[in-house]
């Protein structure tokens, strides 16, 4: 059996196109996870300053991972 060398060379493009979309598939459903759990690798800390001169006076480490969708 004598394969068409054009048609070895499209499915070789073929196939390292399909590769390229389940990495690219890959990476984008990582990068969706990251954003659900955005604290995931960091800590959530409170800081306390004065409303003078915004001098930081006391921090706090919070427990777990926490996200709130507050503007301080």
């Amino acid at each position: 059996m004598s394969y068409c060398e054009v048609c070895c060379e499209k499915q070789q493009k073929t196939d390292a196109l399909c590769e390229e979309v389940i990495r690219l598939q890959a990476k984008l459903n990582l990068q969706e996870r990251k954003v659900h759990k955005k604290y995931e690798f960091s800590y959530k800390v409170a800081m306390v300053s004065t409303s003078k001169d915004n001098r930081i006076v006391g921090t706090d480490a919070l427990p777990g991972n926490l996200f709130f969708k507050l503007a301080v």
